[in-house]
């Protein structure tokens, strides 16, 4: 299908050229991404230092109780997102996800605000895992280093992820997501052998942790804060959709992971905070006198029963988990801004992509803001700036910080409006929608794959459709 000049497609009548309209398919990205790499990335990418550490914190604020029933409603949220934009990507696998299908079926100005919005909050992600990268670090370093260093060495790191071709990123994502999955079923195992007395010092739990009425700690507002935290530690799930831009065969990719990704993130997250409520008390006093891997319950566990060595083995996970989340966030919000510049929400030279298959100006600009926020923590002015950034908001009822968990609202209203004021755009009409561009029929390799599938004996389409990898 090819691109005439005036933004149509061979095969496609004329459309407007208004601010926000859609001209290609993918870009100009190379499709490297395969169906095996998609699949472990969108797992591994769900389980990263929320889960081994700030759930120490869901528990201490809410108790157990309020940690599983978070967790639970947050992981049916994960269900119900992952549906709807695999239906989506799947007809459509260009690499702007939402911010296209927003300008595509809604409105141009609701696209850049939602662009806008979330290539700020990814940016800030970075900065978070850089700051979390520097208190993880410490565990060992005991804060004879300055921060900054830290803090310099996890952005070259970045940088050098970023700097070479597109498939480096998806093996590094690729390994230290197999890293983070294997760690986290052996201390599954690890956990469930706790519970029964497993360790020098290990004694059977018996729900201990749940008696004396702190399973549900400060009531609703306890399980409203589980919620909060559970959203926090699993994360955005629109990762897989903007994979999908780059993938070999999306139409297979995002379908097995879109089904088997909210099961088995359930499952590893459920599990784990169910261990978690059974081996550590939300009374603990390591839950509120540490910081970083030491006020994880995963490591608190494992003290309690005197195993040594395993809290290190998890500390090397959470590096590693840290830097994952951080390239993530980087090669979304990069691709959030390209896509805009695309799409002609925003300045067009921004779109430009390298030989190489990356769009080194909207990195170049993603990274030049990580840069400002992440060095921008070592200020306490900063750390106030940041905090409105992330939501990380208090407990206090003022309007400060009622205003401070609601600046992702207002950023998004406040920026639609704008934008809509300025450039004039209107609500896309159902009628003339368009359901061309971008769209992406079977080839005919998959056809010629799905015809073997099918052919082939039922354990078989079995253990292809269960596999880990």
């Amino acid at each position: 299908m090819d691109i005439t000049k005036d933004g149509t497609t061979d095969s496609q009548s004329p459309v407007d050229t208004e601010v926000g309209e859609v001209t290609n398919t993918n870009s100009g990205y190379h499709r490297n991404f395969t169906p095996r790499q998609i699949h472990v990335i969108s797992l591994g990418g769900q389980i990263g230092a929320g889960l081994f550490i700030s759930t120490g914190s869901n528990l201490r604020e809410g108790g157990p109780a309020n940690l599983l029933l978070g967790f639970a409603v947050v992981c049916s949220c994960v269900w119900a997102v992952l549906q709807t934009v695999s239906e989506m990507t799947i007809a459509f696998p260009t690499s702007g996800n939402f911010i296209d299908y927003a300008d595509r079926f809604v409105d141009p100005a609701f696209a850049f605000a939602a662009g806008f919005s979330m290539w700020i909050g990814w940016t800030a992600v970075i900065a978070s895992e850089a700051t979390f990268f520097s208190v993880v670090v410490n565990y060992w370093a005991k804060d004879k280093v300055n921060e900054a260093v830290w803090l310099t060495i996890f952005l070259i790191l970045m940088f050098a992820i970023f700097s070479l071709p597109s498939t480096v990123f998806g093996w590094f994502e690729y390994f230290t997501s197999m890293l983070k999955i294997i760690a986290l079923i052996l201390f599954i195992i690890v956990g469930i052998a706790l519970i029964f007395g497993a360790g020098p010092d290990g004694t059977v739990n018996h729900g201990e942790t749940w008696d004396n009425g702190v399973a549900f700690l400060n009531g609703f507002k306890g399980f409203g804060n589980s919620v909060l935290f559970a959203i926090l530690a699993i994360g955005d799930n629109t990762f897989t959709g903007f994979l999908a831009g780059e993938s070999r065969r999306p139409r297979y990719s995002v379908a097995h992971a879109a089904f088997l990704i909210p099961i088995r993130v359930a499952v590893f997250y459920l599990v784990s905070v169910v261990l978690i409520g059974l081996l550590v008390s939300p009374k603990n006093p390591h839950l509120l006198g540490s910081s970083g891997v030491a006020a994880s319950p995963f490591v608190i566990a494992i003290n309690q029963a005197g195993i040594p060595v395993l809290p290190d083995i998890l500390n090397v996970v959470i590096v590693f988990a840290v830097a994952a989340i951080a390239a993530e966030s980087f090669y979304i919000a990069s691709r959030i801004l390209q896509s805009m510049a695309h799409q002609g929400l925003i300045t067009s030279w921004v779109s430009k992509i390298d030989s190489r298959g990356r769009p080194y100006i909207s990195l170049s600009i993603t990274g030049l803001l990580a840069i400002i926020l992440t060095y921008i923590n070592l200020s306490a002015g900063g750390t106030t700036v940041f905090d409105w950034l992330a939501q990380i908001g208090s407990d206090t009822p003022t309007a400060y910080y009622f205003f401070q968990y609601m600046f992702g609202m207002i950023l998004i209203i406040g920026s639609a409006l704008a934008y809509k004021l300025i450039f004039r755009t209107k609500i896309r009409d159902v009628q003339t929608v368009d359901l061309i561009t971008g769209r992406r029929p079977l080839s005919v390799e998959e056809i010629r794959e799905l015809d073997e599938y099918e052919k082939s004996p039922r354990w078989r389409k079995f253990y292809s459709f269960v596999q880990l990898w």
